[in-house]
């Protein structure tokens, strides 16, 4: 198994999906379950700043940064190593252009002014707490996000492996959602409707074959019937130029 970081001008064109409807980028409250090295958080939360700024005219503040990215972005990976890169990336985009006056005040000897914890505030990992279909992630009511952008783990395991936690969470009663081929990434996309008030957004980097295989009807039927679906559209031709190494084609 290995992993696929997702390419910056893919990451581009499903924040852009993502944002389509905001009245207000800056409002929304963007959540990764699978951030790996934060791409998508990074680039949602640069867009976010940007609308921000051009709203008011002026650069934020240093301040005014750290509290849109505290109070607007969230993530989560069962990968520490995978959290603290995010972390890092967002503390960049968090300094890039900031006014002299601010530079000054984070460099001063006083420090009156910190870069702002992320990891355990508005960043989550481990098995326990960076899970997606972890029970005390699903209870963590600091996520509290309008919009959900991802793209998942696209993992069928071996029919020997057995409790995993996103087959566990599928499979309860008040669920019984069908995962063709024991897909996580199928399981994510239920999940993140979960996540996601009424009135809100999803929008996910998804294996093709979870829309276009005829294995994948009950699924396909089963997550229409959950949300109103914007559209879908298919990356096949390309997907050699997305992921050289890549077996399936995707689709945002």
């Amino acid at each position: 198994v290995g992993a696929y970081y997702t390419p910056r001008n893919l990451a581009a064109f499903t924040v852009d999906q993502a944002f389509e409807h905001s009245t207000n980028i800056a409002d929304e409250i963007v959540y990764d379950g699978a951030c790996g090295s934060g791409i998508l958080l990074v680039t949602a939360f640069r867009r976010m700043l940007n609308a921000a700024e051009a709203h008011t005219g002026e650069p934020l503040s240093f301040i005014e940064r750290c509290e849109l990215l505290v109070g607007h972005i969230r993530g989560s990976d069962i990968n520490k190593a995978a959290c603290m890169v995010t972390a890092f990336s967002l503390y960049l985009s968090l300094l890039e252009n900031l006014r002299p006056s601010d530079l000054t005040l984070i460099g001063g000897d006083d420090h009156k002014a910190k870069l702002p914890k992320l990891l355990e505030v508005i960043l989550w990992s481990g098995e326990s707490e960076g899970d997606f279909f972890s029970k005390k992630l699903m209870a963590n009511k600091a996520i509290n996000a309008t919009i959900f952008i991802s793209n998942p783990p696209w993992r069928e395991p071996k029919s020997a492996e057995k409790g995993l936690t996103y087959e566990a969470w599928a499979a309860h009663p008040e669920r019984n959602w069908h995962l063709p081929h024991r897909q996580i990434a199928a399981a994510f996309t239920h999940r993140a409707l979960d996540v996601i008030p009424v009135g809100g957004r999803t929008c996910l980097i998804l294996p093709a074959k979870l829309f276009l295989s005829a294995t994948s009807q009950d699924f396909v039927g089963q997550f229409i019937q959950r949300c109103q679906l914007k559209r879908i559209i298919c990356f096949a031709d390309v997907r050699l130029v997305l992921f050289p190494e890549a077996i399936h084609p995707c689709v945002v």
